[in-house]
């Protein structure tokens, strides 16, 4: 033992390691030492003769711009349609290939399940798929994996054909949100106008109401007038007077107020007609305006 119970070791007695040709490529390390042996154990790190460290960091620059994945774990069921549907959510999908079953014996399957392969446009939509805590078609047992290896050149005609057809599918899909949100603002159009109509008509109604009324009531007051008349009741002709004065301003007012109230319904009705040709031409939904009719339950 040496100073301060550290142990002396005597290296020239240690055994000679062998050379990176003597050990067919591979690097010896020493793992432990021991009081019995000066090497313990040995082990192992595997490198092929000639290969560089470089090239080692290359291949995971390489791996960190993938634009595969590998899906393992895939119930065989599921269809190259099912993926994509649900990788699209992450990007473009260029093209997925699910391995088939190898049969084991007498056409017999070793597993239900497979692996699988779905390659995105991009490293940042593969990168997004692969992060995602959303389980792949709801299912946990899917596992998935960056792969190195793409189905096709990401820079070739497949792939450009893949992202031009999700292109031209977006724009197809604008389109249509947009001609929906016209529809749906035209239709939001159509039953206000209905309202309004059907408001003008309600009061133009009520309006009627009272004139009729005011007209029985007036013509009412005109016969009792006559009546206090005949029967020389002159102190009461006086409130009478004032009683039809006051009907026959009332039913003057009712008389302009229907006329206005027609006005609101003619012009509630053209604005109506022009908003429904509108809705047709863009076939948007044109609300029913007939009453709902309850029906009788069988007995």
């Amino acid at each position: 033992m040496g100073p301060q119970g550290l142990m002396q070791v005597d290296f020239d007695s240690l055994p000679k390691l062998p050379s990176t040709s003597e050990s067919g490529g591979n690097i010896m390390i020493p793992l432990q030492a021991t009081n019995k042996s000066a090497w313990g154990g040995l082990g192992v790190l595997k490198m092929t003769p000639g290969a560089k460290i470089g090239n080692q960091m290359s291949n995971n620059r390489r791996l960190q711009e993938f634009h595969t994945l590998r899906l393992v774990g895939l119930p065989a069921s599921v269809s190259n349609e099912t993926l994509k549907n649900h990788f699209k959510t992450f990007g473009v999908v260029v093209s997925t290939k699910i391995l088939p079953l190898v049969p084991q014996k007498e056409g017999a399957y070793k597993s239900k399940y497979t692996e699988a392969y779905v390659q995105m446009s991009t490293t940042l939509e593969a990168k997004s798929a692969l992060n995602s805590p959303k389980a792949v078609l709801d299912n946990r047992f899917i596992k998935v994996f960056a792969h190195e290896e793409n189905l096709f050149d990401p820079d070739g005609p497949e792939a450009q054909a893949a992202i031009k057809a999700a292109d031209e599918f977006a724009l197809k899909r604008e389109a249509l949100q947009e001609k929906g949100a016209k529809q749906v603002a035209k239709t939001a159009e159509v039953q206000k106008a209905q309202v309004q109509k059907a408001a003008a008509i309600s009061n133009l109604t009520i309006t009627k109401q009272k004139i009729a009324r005011l007209t029985e009531k007036l013509a009412l007051y005109k016969v009792l007038m006559d009546q206090l008349k005949e029967a020389g009741r002159l102190d009461e002709k006086s409130e009478e007077e004032a009683k039809i004065r006051s009907t026959e301003e009332e039913l003057e007012n009712q008389k302009k107020l229907e006329k206005l109230c027609e006005s609101t319904v003619e012009e509630s009705t053209i604005l109506l007609t022009k908003l429904e040709a509108e809705a047709k031409e863009i076939g948007a939904l044109i609300p029913s305006t007939r009453p709902n009719v309850r029906g009788r339950g069988m007995r």
